[in-house]
């Protein structure tokens, strides 16, 4: 569990770009491409946050009523 509030912060920011990125949510300026980006820029440069980008993908592609997302 994470006790750093900037690490909160930060992994609320990515579930924000994970929700766009999906769809569910809508974030000006940038395209799936740049969101995409920035999520991987984001696990590569705060290693703590890599297991919970990797839950937060999980949780949010399983039993996704959608019937087509670009991932």
């Amino acid at each position: 569990m994470m006790e750093d509030r900037q690490l909160k912060r930060d992994a609320v920011d990515v579930f924000k770009m994970i929700l766009a990125y999906m769809g569910d949510r809508t974030i000006r300026g940038r395209t799936e491409d740049k969101l995409a980006l920035d999520i991987t820029t984001k696990g590569w440069s705060t290693p703590v946050l890599r297991d919970e980008i990797y839950i937060q993908l999980c949780k949010q592609t399983t039993d996704n009523t959608r019937p087509y997302v670009s991932l």
